[in-house]
């Protein structure tokens, strides 16, 4: 910002009632310079006032609590320490899916930032109202992969990096944020992370810990996850497609959205994509700012010390002016140990499809950070989920989120699921237990197959791609989703009930029944999904013979479906356009386009009509 702009930079530290008459002040004293200039200073003027609206309103405006405000940083820390949280996480499955630390800011604050705009091959202003998504604007999503995080090198000569890595064994690394100095190396340093006890309590723990032979990032786990994600990725990319990014992607540089968080944890400094990389704790090259690259969404894959039980976390930490995530984050927590990494790579690789895709999806958007911060093309709300009332046959009730109608996932459940009854269809159910990420998960119970619930599902259904197609940033290539079973015309009961009653499903009959009735499901649960399946009348996968015909249910026929059959392909997408997303009114205009601008005199000329219908010099 030039030289007679600093009272601008005031503002953003006022109280609300004190932000106006300031403005008013400065624009004022603007107003009256003439210094020969005349009709020029005046536009400055008007462009210093945008300016100043834009630093004094829209933190205020687009979040629920003050990101400048140091006090609010604060109670947001102590409302993250004092959050409930599971104290042992799964012993099989993928384990828990940790909400990554930034997701969590995010939520106390409200809306997320969109902080990076991108240019796109067709405007996607708000006022186009009805602007959809389809092959013809849309191609195949284009990954750039960081994967700076993993060297030492990299994170080492960041001082927000510093020492959050193991590359050595019985070094020590940061876990939280202490503020005391880094322990002494010797052997008999006391070492007061438990992990055995702590559990998730780890990430707010605010101490420094010892590295274990677990922690450390080794060449063989370097190039085992490195070869994991790229995999995986290769395999999003037939299934989802967005507008492509006009030219380069680049990011912003800055000191960040949440200054207040940054200065209460003594994390300060201007940064390519600040809040990745403070928040996020990933490694962002400069170039990502000053050059760009030739994507859509850049990932960056971290290897932080593991938190027990816990195998992986993913999120977003930036979006561009539509709301889009075009950085997403995935921390790998699982680890082989040394005899296994001597074992086949691309074997090792395969075993991590899932957590990798399941994290990968997260980022994209599957969850409420995303969810409950969506607009139409027209700027109004979008209603993805919504809380509903859910009572078990023995009177247990519950408040869970539910795919609302009038969603892509709405309609996508119920065909597959067979609740051809309007009345007694809800929408589908999303995971009620443990409250650990309860809001972005599918319930095991209902969809166990598909990879977005907890367990051992596997596939990226139909039903995962419309969610995604539900917040307006993609469209699915239904003909590259992954079939399921478990569940499969099982009728309104089976999804409604929460198991307690398993109503008859739809069949398979034929020949080849008694060849591919044999869907295996496991009876061991471990005890944090417990209260989520106790319910769950177990499933028999046996052919029997029904009139003299052999038949199976369905869910556990693991054949190919005759040609004729009735049943809903797994492969067929739900019917209608799908929606593009769009901005969040005026105000979220205005701050597109300030930030398309680096502050100097004649870029911030070009915001003078937006000020000038707000007041004039001549007032």
């Amino acid at each position: 910002m030039p030289e007679y702009f600093p009272a601008c930079k005031e503002v953003s530290s006022l109280p609300a009632k004190r932000v106006w008459p300031h403005v008013r002040l400065v624009h004022k004293e603007l107003c009256s310079v003439t210094d020969g200039r005349g009709k020029t200073f005046g536009l400055i003027a008007l462009s210093t006032l945008c300016a100043c609206l834009w630093l004094a309103v829209v933190p205020r405006c687009l979040f629920l609590q003050d990101p400048t405000d140091v006090h609010v940083a604060e109670a947001v820390l102590e409302q993250m320490r004092a959050e409930p949280r599971a104290s042992k996480a799964p012993a099989t499955g993928r384990g828990l899916s940790q909400r990554p630390w930034l997701s969590r800011v995010m939520e106390r604050y409200g809306r997320p930032p969109r902080q990076h705009p991108q240019q796109y091959g067709a405007p996607r202003a708000r006022q186009l109202a009805g602007a959809v998504l389809n092959g013809g604007n849309t191609e195949p999503i284009r990954f750039h992969l960081n994967f700076d995080t993993l060297y030492e090198d990299k994170v080492q000569t960041n001082p927000i990096l510093a020492d959050r890595f193991c590359f050595r064994l019985k070094d020590w690394f940061k876990a939280g944020h202490p503020n005391g100095p880094k322990p002494s190396t010797a052997d008999d340093a006391v070492d007061v992370c438990n992990r055995a006890t702590m559990g998730m309590e780890l990430r707010d723990l605010n101490t420094w810990c010892r590295c274990t032979q677990g922690d450390v990032i080794t060449e063989d786990m370097r190039r085992l996850v490195i070869l994991a994600v790229t995999q995986a990725v290769a395999e999003l990319k037939t299934m989802v497609r967005v507008r492509p990014v006009k030219g380069k992607l680049k990011l912003k540089q800055s000191e960040g959205v949440y200054t207040a968080m940054w200065q209460k944890l003594n994390q300060t400094g201007v940064y390519c994509n600040a809040d990745c990389v403070k928040g996020s704790l990933v490694s962002v090259p400069d170039t990502l700012c000053s050059e760009g690259v030739d994507a859509d969404i850049i990932l960056s894959t971290a290897l932080p010390p593991p938190v027990p039980g816990v195998q992986g976390s993913g999120g977003f930490c930036a979006q561009d002016q539509n709301g889009r995530p075009v950085h997403i984050t995935f921390d790998c927590m699982r680890r082989v140990d040394q005899s296994q990494s001597k074992e086949n790579l691309d074997e090792l690789a395969r075993g991590y499809r899932t957590l990798v895709l399941h994290e990968v999806l997260h980022g994209l958007g599957f969850g409420m950070g995303l969810w409950g911060n969506t607009f139409n093309a027209d700027g109004s709300r979008r209603v993805i989920v919504k809380q509903l009332k859910v009572t078990d046959a023995d009177g247990t009730q519950d408040f869970v989120y539910h795919f609302v109608k009038g969603t892509r996932t709405y309609d996508a459940a119920q065909l597959y699921f067979g609740c051809h009854e309007d009345s007694k269809w809800q929408g589908l159910p999303l995971m009620s237990w443990p409250p650990s990420g309860r809001d972005s998960h599918h319930e095991t119970r209902v969809m166990r197959d598909d990879l977005m619930s907890y367990g051992y599902g596997t596939a990226v259904s139909g039903i995962t791609l419309a969610s995604l197609e539900d917040t307006g940033h993609y469209l699915a290539n239904y003909s590259h989703a992954q079939c399921m079973n478990w569940g499969r015309g099982r009728g309104c009961e089976f999804v409604m009930s929460r198991c307690q009653v398993r109503p008859t499903g739809s069949v398979v009959t034929g020949l080849t029944v008694p060849t591919y009735c044999n869907r295996a499901w496991t009876t061991v649960l471990h005890a944090s999904n417990d209260q989520a399946l106790q319910k769950c009348t177990p499933i028999q996968c046996q052919s029997r013979l029904d009139n003299g015909k052999a038949t199976c249910d369905l869910e556990c026929f693991t054949g190919t479906l005759p040609a004729d059959s009735e049943e809903a392909p797994c492969q067929q997408g739900p019917v209608g356009d799908v929606a593009a997303a769009g901005s969040a009114g005026w105000l979220q205009d205005l701050q597109d386009s300030f930030l398309k601008y680096d502050g100097s005199v004649e870029q911030l000329q070009s915001l003078a009509f937006v000020a000038i219908a707000l007041i004039s010099c001549t007032e």
